[in-house]
């Protein structure tokens, strides 16, 4: 993959500098050898090299980043005009003439309407904000982090800009030369195939824009340069307590703690992935993913949080895209359900393998980054509410590693995906159904959120208890 962060840029550890303002301290800039680029880069760059252009923009304030975010929005009316001109044979300069008549002859609800749209639009942004947060969190301030996130969000708006143009375009095109065989008389039948699945083409070129644009801009938060740990206090690891001054073969006068456990050079000794390079990376793979459902508190104490900074992200994302296979294979197990309920057509058939099935590969994948990222944030929040430590790096690199689980979920979860598509057939569901008139298809699907209720706490529970372990960890 292209721009791939350097190992300083993706980590996460704790700042030696004060975190009380979220301005990057001096220190930030020493660590980055990289030259400070204007805001109005992002533009330009963004979209293309996300992680180069944040590891450039470290000094970029709030302000000339929401420029940027604006910037980015003019920029999509433009290029949408110039695409709707061209749909409809028309100057932009009229289009746009015509858009400042209409305002200007209802102001009010031109203002009404604009000011919904751009709440919608910041609020949305804002919220996605909180959710990456954890991703980018470093051992400072809450406030610190959310700065961050949102900085780094309004500096990769161009990269929606560029997804929601290219999706237009190419519709844009598509239905252009659709019209041009029609005014051939050209029989249907005689149409290219990209002519004959538009909307698919339109969907795989908006699926593939989204998940670069998704990644990119955690790429981009995850750039942010890191320090070394080296003015934490010696901290037993069990209880947070401060061990200056302990003796090594003593013990912590708080929990009863061996020091050793704690600062011993046998403390925090990374987990097998972290050490993948001396051994077959499937089999390091399989055991770091059974590792913390097994014994997530043990997990919790070998985790390293401060270094090396890449790993979980990189078995995090090779969890995202078995989850987005075992997605699509679930969606395939519906179609031969449906089938056998005698609901099968031929329509369904086409639209299940172009559309349905690729779309459910591809939420299976988001809903495994969706949930890492929301719970992380959740429960680093309540493991730091009233310390002086901001947890979220040990959460996010936690729950990272448990995606393990969210795959065993999805995989116990897939032949439920067939019994969904034969649930007219399954008389249970039809006696449910009429004693609660619902469907049947009602009935099964909320037959199966409940079955997975305790799968969810499940995830809970397992993340509560890897970041007992390693909520006070220093390297």
């Amino acid at each position: 993959m292209a721009d791939t962060p350097t190992t300083e840029a993706l980590g996460s550890s704790p700042s030696s500098e004060s975190n009380d303002t979220p301005t990057p301290s001096p220190a930030i800039d020493e660590v980055s050898s990289d030259e400070p680029w204007s805001a109005r880069w992002a533009l330009l760059t963004a979209w293309l090299r996300p992680a180069t252009t944040a590891r450039h923009m470290t000094h970029v304030r709030l302000l000339p980043a929401f420029g940027v975010h604006v910037a980015s929005g003019v920029l999509f009316f433009i290029g949408a005009s110039l695409l709707v001109a061209v749909a409809v044979r028309d100057s932009p300069f009229e289009i746009w003439g015509e858009l400042i008549e209409e305002v200007l002859r209802h102001p009010a609800e031109f203002l009404a309407g604009f000011s919904i749209f751009t709440g919608v639009v910041e609020t949305g942004a804002f919220a996605w904000a909180l959710l990456i947060g954890p991703w980018g969190a470093r051992d400072e301030r809450l406030r610190t982090t959310l700065y961050h996130a949102v900085r780094t969000v309004w500096l990769q708006s161009p990269q929606a800009t560029v997804v929601l143009l290219a999706m237009l375009g190419t519709a844009a095109c598509l239905k252009e030369l659709e019209d041009s065989l029609r005014r051939q008389l050209v029989p249907w039948t005689d149409w290219p195939w990209y002519c004959h699945n538009e909307e698919e083409i339109v969907m795989y070129v908006g699926l593939a824009g989204l998940s670069w644009a998704v990644w990119g801009v955690l790429r981009a938060l995850g750039a942010r340069p890191i320090h070394s740990p080296t003015d934490l206090p010696p901290t037993c690891q069990r209880c947070g307590y401060n061990l200056t001054g302990a003796k090594m073969a003593g013990v912590c006068t708080e929990c009863g703690e061996p020091v050793a456990a704690s600062i011993g050079p046998r403390a925090r000794r990374g987990i097998r992935w972290e050490h993948r390079s001396g051994g077959g990376r499937p089999r390091s793979w399989w055991r770091c993913a059974w590792h913390p459902i097994r014994r997530p508190e043990e997990f919790g104490r070998r985790l390293r949080v401060y270094s090396p900074p890449e790993g979980h992200r990189r078995f995090l994302l090779i969890n995202i895209v078995i989850a987005g296979v075992t997605g699509t294979l679930g969606a395939l197990l519906w179609l031969v359900g449906l089938g056998m309920s005698g609901r099968y057509y031929m329509h369904a058939l086409e639209d299940a393998l172009w559309l349905t099935a690729p779309v459910s590969g591809f939420l299976t994948g988001t809903a495994v980054l969706a949930i890492t990222l929301l719970f992380s944030g959740l429960l680093g929040l309540a493991f730091g509410w009233g310390q002086r430590r901001n947890v979220m790096p040990a959460a996010v690199r936690a729950a990272s590693y448990l995606s393990g689980y969210l795959v065993l979920w999805l995989g116990i979860n897939t032949p439920g995906a067939f019994v969904y598509g034969v649930s007219s057939d399954v008389g249970v569901f039809d006696t449910l159904g009429h004693w609660l008139r619902m469907d049947d298809d009602a009935v099964a699907l909320t037959t199966w959120c409940l079955l997975n209720v305790p799968f969810l706490f499940g995830y809970l529970r397992l993340l509560q208890r890897a970041l007992q372990g390693a909520r006070y960890a220093t390297r």
